[in-house]
């Protein structure tokens, strides 16, 4: 018994010594701390993401408000394409490759310029194939690479995907907004089908120091899954994939970003502090900056796949009945959009929805044909 409260004793008196902890932290300097993600792509499309470094404890600030661009080391000057940069809320910038040897990213940015290193870019692998692989659940995009690269120990990936989808719902009524009546449509409904592009912000990194090629080309690299019920799938998808070589640097980088990413913000977090960088600020040398900005020379390839995996899914939708009687402005201000006339307990009402489930381009889509598309 004597022992037992001896032990009571001893973890009471170490709890007792438990104390709140304030660390001295300026939050706002920290917030002002610029993280940059480049990947300058010779002979396709650089990407220059531009975040603020969020603390554990504090507010994090607003998104950063500057210009980029991308340069050679004979004074070609490359300006992000703004369209795309609305769609994807990164700079994204046409890089053709041509007689520079040299390449680095530049930011203006909070009254400071902020330079990468100059790069020389590697030569790229080469992407032979790009296929799709489905199980009972989800469709699997696996490629093979050509890695008969002088030198190469690093492969890194990017893709850009688009693809046609419809809305949930295909709607039988609307209302006037006019006199608030309903009615059924006599024309075709232009909002159900759209196009959607999705840029892969990161990078898929591949060490092939270890693996055997078989004549010279790498079979069945992962680069992503979907889901067969993703929207993906309902009519046509299209995938371009970028291949470019990646310097230990990078690739070691790339590494611990996805570990941070895993792990979450603990004590066994790596220090963000601690990661490689080659970035610096040039009108305040003190002023830290913290990221990486790769380049080499990319291949690409597109690729387009015909649906033929999907699985039907339940939508996800906030579904609402309506009685004739109630007022349907009250709805409409929610953004809720009438869909069908169903019967309930011998009473016919109408369903509404939210107005992304009956117009594609409120569910992120765009009527605007690709281009490529075929």
């Amino acid at each position: 018994m004597k022992r037992q409260l001896a032990y009571l004793a001893a973890v009471l008196a170490l709890q007792s010594c438990i104390y709140k902890y304030t660390p001295d932290i300026d939050f706002e300097q920290v917030n002002k701390t610029l993280v940059v993600d480049g990947k300058i792509l010779v002979g396709g499309t650089s990407t220059i993401q531009l975040t603020y470094l969020q603390p554990v404890s504090g507010t994090a600030a607003s998104m950063p408000v500057g210009k980029v661009w991308v340069e050679d080391n004979l004074n070609n000057k490359y300006l992000p394409d703004k369209a795309a940069q609305r769609q994807s809320n990164a700079f994204v910038i046409p890089t053709p490759s041509g007689e520079a040897t040299q390449y680095r990213a530049v930011i203006e940015c909070d009254g400071e310029t902020y330079c990468s290193d100059w790069i020389t870019p590697d030569p790229a692998p080469e992407i032979m194939n790009i296929r799709f692989e489905a199980d009972a659940a989800r469709i699997q995009v696996l490629a093979d690479i050509r890695t008969e690269v002088s030198g190469l120990e690093y492969v890194g990936f990017t893709y850009e995907e688009t693809w046609e989808f419809h809305s949930d719902f295909f709607p039988q009524v609307f209302v006037n907004p006019q006199t608030w009546e309903y009615y059924v449509p006599v024309e075709d409904y232009q909002y159900y089908w759209c196009y959607k592009t999705y840029r892969y912000p990161g990078i898929s990194a591949l060490d092939v120091t270890g693996l055997v090629p078989d004549q010279g080309i790498i079979h069945n690299v992962y680069i992503k899954d979907f889901s067969r019920s993703d929207n993906r799938n309902h009519k046509k998808y299209s995938m371009l994939l970028s291949a470019f070589a990646l310097s230990k640097e990078a690739f070691d980088f790339n590494r611990q970003m996805e570990e941070m990413a895993l792990v979450g913000g603990d004590l066994f977090t790596p220090n963000p502090g601690a990661l490689p960088s080659n970035l610096r600020c040039e009108t305040h040398p003190e002023r830290g900056v913290m990221g990486m900005v790769l380049a080499g020379g990319v291949s690409q390839k597109r690729v387009f796949f015909e649906s033929t995996y999907y699985i039907p899914r339940t939508p996800n939708v906030n579904f609402m009945n309506v009685s004739q009687e109630e007022m349907p402005f009250f709805y409409y201000d929610l953004n809720f959009r009438p869909v069908k006339r169903v019967m309930i307990e011998e009473e016919m009402v109408v369903g509404w929805a939210e107005h992304r489930c009956i117009n594609c381009i409120e569910d992120g889509g765009t009527q605007e044909k690709p281009s490529f598309w075929e």
